[in-house]
C-alpha cells in the first residue's frame, strides 16, 4: 500500500515495504479495510461500487473479503441494499479471478 508524504522528494512509501522492514508496526489489513469504509462513506450512491472495486486491484487489497468493511468503523454504513445491488451489477460486467471471489 503506497502513502503519500512530505519527505521532501514527494515520493510514494510503501507501507507494506517498512511493515516487512520493521520500520513500522501497522495492521494493514485494518488499513486497507478502513480505506474501504471511508471510500464508502465519502462517495455518492452511484460512485460507491465503481470506487470500492478499483482498490481491488491493489495488492494491500486483494485478499479482503468486502464484507469485513462493514463491520469495521464506528457507524453502520447506509443505502446497503443498493450498494449489493450495484456491486452485483458492476462484477456482471468483468471477468476474471479477483471478480469471481469479490461475487
Amino acid at each position: 500500500m503506497l502513502v503519500n508524504t512530505d519527505d521532501g522528494d514527494g515520493e510514494p512509501v510503501d507501507l507494506e515495504q517498512l511493515n516487512e522492514e520493521h520500520i513500522i508496526q501497522v495492521d494493514l489489513d485494518k488499513m486497507a479495510l478502513l480505506t474501504l469504509y471511508a471510500c464508502y462513506q465519502v462517495y455518492k450512491a452511484k460512485q460507491r461500487a465503481e470506487e470500492i472495486y478499483a482498490y481491488f486491484s491493489l495488492s494491500s487489497f486483494r485478499h479482503l473479503h468486502l464484507e469485513d468493511m462493514f463491520y469495521v468503523g464506528k457507524e453502520n454504513l447506509q443505502e446497503t441494499e443498493q450498494f449489493w445491488r450495484d456491486w452485483i451489477n458492476l462484477l456482471k460486467t468483468k471477468t476474471g479471478d479477483t471478480e469471481s471471489r469479490l461475487l
